[in-house]
């Protein structure tokens, strides 16, 4: 778990010194935020490990055709989905692709992971807006039938 005392903001907390008026609390709630940030980085490192470990990880998202009918599960994360040739560039890419072969069926969950559960409604739009973008623009690419979800990773109860 990534710690504020390992902190190292890339902005400068300006704008939270005019709002607070106090230098030494704005660097405290900057570095908060940007820790927050890299909880989610490291939970997506984390979710890339352990697929890797079990060999679920995809490293070329181009030739899904080739994976056959076989029962397994593979994950493709954001940089692999960047790179792929199947995407184009005007596309925000959600963070995790999971895709499920289960015989004839062949299921692709678009992922967006949430380190939190708590977010405004105007992002909340946001993500929907992308999510639902990226699997318009990918499912007559891929022969998966598509799904969206927004994982809150760290929130047990689905309907919250």
């Amino acid at each position: 778990m990534a710690k504020i005392e390992n902190s190292k903001p890339k902005s400068s907390s300006d704008g939270y010194k005019r709002v607070l008026g106090n230098a030494q609390l704005a660097t405290l709630i900057t570095k908060v935020h940007s820790t927050s940030i890299s909880n989610g980085s490291e939970l997506e490192n984390m979710i890339q490990s352990l697929a890797e470990q079990k060999d679920m990880l995809l490293k070329n998202a181009d030739n899904l055709d080739d994976l056959g009918t076989e029962n397994s599960v593979y994950l493709i994360p954001k940089k692999v989905v960047q790179n792929s040739k199947l995407i184009g560039s005007n596309i925000q890419e959600p963070d995790f692709l999971i895709l499920v072969l289960n015989g004839k069926k062949k299921n692709c969950h678009i992922i967006e992971l949430k380190d939190g559960d708590m977010f405004d409604t105007k992002k909340a739009s946001g993500e929907k807006y992308n999510l639902e973008s990226f699997q318009n623009h990918i499912a007559s690419k891929i022969a998966f039938t598509t799904s969206i979800h927004i994982c809150c990773f760290n929130q047990n109860n689905k309907e919250n």
